[in-house]
């Protein structure tokens, strides 16, 4: 059925709307818990900023491997093997679409032009 959208009076005695009710509530729902969970996260900024340092605690131990590794690749090291392969994936999901709307001029888009009656 998918979301209900450019409702601008949600009359329920009307069948077509009515069964849009159910999808309306969960709507109603979820922007309630976004909106808990952001002033939640404010809440707890605020309160981390105004907070006391805390005193020095002792360095933190982690667990050693099993078989450490004798040397790390140079590649693997650093941010820019992973930012390469951050923007082939991005010009591989995005650059198709983006070139056709910069490249093609399909005229028989449903889409209404502004220029249309405009003459001079």
């Amino acid at each position: 059925m998918g979301q209900p959208r450019r409702y601008a009076i949600f009359d329920y005695s009307d069948p077509a709307v009515a069964k849009t009710a159910f999808l309306v509530i969960l709507s109603v729902i979820g922007g309630c818990i976004l909106l808990i969970a952001v002033l939640l996260f404010f809440y707890v900024l605020v309160r981390s900023s105004f907070a006391p340092v805390a005193e020095s605690m002792p360095p933190i131990r982690y667990a050693l491997s099993v078989n450490p590794p004798a040397t790390v690749p140079a590649l693997l090291n650093g941010f820019g093997l992973w930012n390469v392969i951050l923007l082939s994936l991005v010009l591989i999901a995005y650059g198709y679409p983006i070139g056709q709307f910069f490249f093609l001029h399909n005229q028989n888009a449903p889409a209404y032009s502004l220029t249309r009656g405009i003459t001079r």
